[in-house]
C-alpha cells in the first residue's frame, strides 16, 4: 500500500457499522448503494480500495463489491482475490448492523 500514518489512523478510527440491508423494510443501505452505483459507473478501482482499507468494515464492503462483480461475470485481478481470500479467511471480528438492531460484534465470513 501507498498509505502514511495519518492515513491508516484516520481508517482505523472510522466508525463504521457494516449493513447491506436496513430496517423492518429490509432495504438497501446507502453503503450498499454507494458500491452498486460504483460497480454501475465502472469504477472498480475504488471497490479494490475498500479492500485495501485498514478498516474491517470498509473491508466487507469490498468483499460485497467483488460479489456483485462475481454474480455479474466481471473480471477481478488476481491480486484483489488474493487480498479478499485473505480478508475472508482472516475472518475479523466486524461491527455489524442487524435489522434494527444496531452495534453487534461477530465474524462474518
Amino acid at each position: 500500500t501507498n498509505k502514511n500514518l495519518k492515513d491508516i489512523l484516520y481508517e482505523m478510527s472510522l466508525n463504521y457499522e457494516y449493513a447491506i440491508n436496513a430496517g423492518y423494510g429490509y432495504s438497501l443501505t446507502e453503503k450498499a448503494k454507494d458500491i452498486q452505483t460504483l460497480l454501475e459507473l465502472h469504477n472498480y478501482s475504488e471497490v479494490y480500495g475498500y479492500l485495501k482499507s485498514f478498516n474491517i468494515e470498509n473491508q466487507a464492503y469490498g468483499i460485497y463489491g467483488l460479489h456483485l462483480m462475481k454474480k455479474k461475470k466481471l473480471k477481478i485481478p488476481k491480486e484483489i482475490k488474493r487480498i479478499a481470500k485473505h480478508i475472508k479467511k482472516r475472518n475479523s471480528d466486524t461491527l455489524i448492523c442487524a435489522g434494527c438492531i444496531c452495534g453487534i460484534v461477530q465474524k462474518i465470513f
